[in-house]
């Protein structure tokens, strides 16, 4: 297998048959994961036609696709987020799935091998029929470029990877840090934002105060800027490296 493709299954809560056909694996919002009915190894090239899961127009043959059980009556411009919003939860799911086929089957992390049904007409020129799972992620109020989208999911799943397989420039993570290193936190205000991952997207998750001396975990470099993981309040998330001093 050489891709993964993240969908969004605009239903409601609860696999139901056309899902089951369509995925190979159905993300609730809960993080529970259900098997569709197809294996994996059923869209290895070539395909046998009515008996793989056809989850992408004209784009199955090799993929993998995962799928939140999500977005029922969402609606795209103007925004609204329906009756079955994605969670967090069921983001983290996916790509925690993600990684774990892209060590099976060895496939890295870029935008043309890890990447959502709405990117796929931009990033593989198939077209496709308007499909904009993924625009929006949990906690956005309106969509957003699917690639921005994309790469934001991309640097999540590449900080699941330690780094592996993340494309050049892109992605970079350090090897594990002394379990005694320390920084502290110098920003110009009175706090300092932890993030879910590292991107300055809407993932806020807490904040530091300024002079807080916290534990490292790891380190990275995303999308050109330097980001380290710490701990704060038993909590761990990412910060700009550039706002930390060795402690």
């Amino acid at each position: 297998m050489k891709r993964i493709h993240w969908h969004w299954t605009a239903g409601a809560v609860g696999m139901i048959g056309m899902e089951a056909d369509s995925y190979h694996e159905i993300v609730q919002p809960n993080g529970t994961v259900q098997p569709g009915t197809w294996p994996i190894e059923a869209n290895r090239a070539p395909i046998t036609p009515g008996r793989y899961a056809a989850h992408t127009l004209n784009a199955n043959s090799d993929a993998i696709g995962i799928s939140c059980d999500a977005m029922a009556g969402a609606q795209e411009r103007p925004f609204v987020w329906g009756s079955n919003p994605l969670t967090e939860v069921q983001i983290d799911a996916m790509l925690q799935r993600t990684a774990h086929w892209c060590r099976v089957y060895g496939i890295p992390v870029s935008r043309t091998t890890t990447l959502s049904h709405a990117e796929v007409q931009r990033n593989l020129g198939v077209r496709q029929r308007n499909k904009w799972d993924f625009t929006v992620l949990p906690g956005m109020t309106a969509v957003a470029d699917p690639v921005a989208i994309g790469d934001q999911l991309r640097a999540r799943l590449a900080a699941m990877l330690g780094g592996q397989g993340a494309p050049a420039g892109t992605c970079e993570i350090e090897p594990a840090v002394p379990a005694s290193e320390r920084v502290r936190i110098t920003t110009f205000g009175s706090h300092l934002n932890l993030r879910r991952w590292p991107s300055f997207a809407d993932n806020v998750i807490a904040t530091i105060p300024g002079g807080a001396v916290v534990p490292v975990q790891r380190r990275g470099s995303f999308a050109g800027t330097a980001w380290t993981c710490v701990k704060h309040a038993g909590r761990e998330g990412w910060v700009v490296s550039s706002f930390t001093t060795p402690a």
